[in-house]
């Protein structure tokens, strides 16, 4: 069972500095006017991508994120266990099963009506994963047939646009940070990390000068990044002039404060 935060999507993302004030009352208003889910209309706007938006509907419920892995590796008895026009009316997609569990992607995990329900028909108990509502329905697709609405087609259309051209267009120096990062801490453990034990983007980043940088996995990006936080005020101020993207910059310095290379010190 996920434990939801009593804090919005918006206010994780307002608080991990990916998005401004205006940003996410200019989401509720396109939320108000088209529908969607919130982080449907983030996605929409520009302000972050399905993947990093997973990462924080992770940190909002506790739950895992659903992966390509896991949804790849349906199979015909999984999907099985649940009816069609059940996946199309309570927005859910069986990824596997073992003896007791059904691992199901939902976009909001803490519909524990929906839970309770399926628990009683199929004598298994529920374990949830967490996916984009864009993401849900485009494999909704896939596996049932169940058919998406042009606005949703439009957008992963975008996405996979964005994603191309970011792959081509993006900063080298950016691009080459972030691989490095991934192979030890992926954005969902990144966004974790950051509101466990960070927490505030007012807190200052400091140098451990303990620490030797010889001593540990870094590359040339992270070693760039660590000369910009000498004499920076706070983590805000830090990832506004960082050279690389707000959520590499975010991801990079947790993985620095993991290494107990960084410290995170009141303002």
């Amino acid at each position: 069972m996920s434990r939801k935060s009593e804090k919005k999507i918006g206010e994780f993302i307002l608080e991990a500095g990916l998005a401004t004030a205006l940003d996410i009352d200019h989401a509720l208003q396109s939320q108000h006017v088209f529908g969607g889910l919130m982080g449907t209309n983030l996605v929409e706007m520009g302000i972050l991508n399905a993947d990093t938006l997973a990462a924080f509907l992770s940190t909002q419920f506790s739950v895992p994120v659903a992966n390509k892995k896991d949804f790849d590796n349906v199979t015909s008895d999984t999907l099985a266990l649940i009816p069609p026009t059940a996946a199309a009316r309570l927005s859910i997609l069986p990824l596997h099963y073992d003896d007791t569990n059904l691992y199901l992607a939902m976009s909001d995990p803490s519909e524990q009506r929906v839970i309770s329900r399926i628990e009683g028909n199929i004598q298994k108990k529920i374990k949830a994963k967490v996916v984009s509502e864009l993401v849900l329905r485009q494999y909704l697709e896939k596996y049932y047939g169940i058919a998406r609405s042009s606005r949703y087609i439009k957008l992963s259309d975008q996405q996979q646009k964005l994603e191309h051209s970011e792959l081509h267009d993006m900063d080298l120096e950016n691009r080459m940070l972030d691989q490095h990062i991934s192979a030890f801490l992926q954005t969902e453990d990144a966004v974790q990390h950051y509101f466990q034990y960070i927490k505030s983007l007012h807190k200052v980043p400091v140098i451990q000068k303990n620490k030797n940088i010889k001593d540990y996995d870094v590359n040339p990006g992270l070693t760039y990044l660590m000369t910009q936080i000498d004499g920076i005020l706070s983590l805000q101020d830090l990832m506004g002039i960082s050279i690389f993207s707000k959520i590499t910059t975010l991801k990079a310095l947790c993985y620095l404060h993991k290494l107990s290379i960084v410290a995170f010190e009141n303002h």
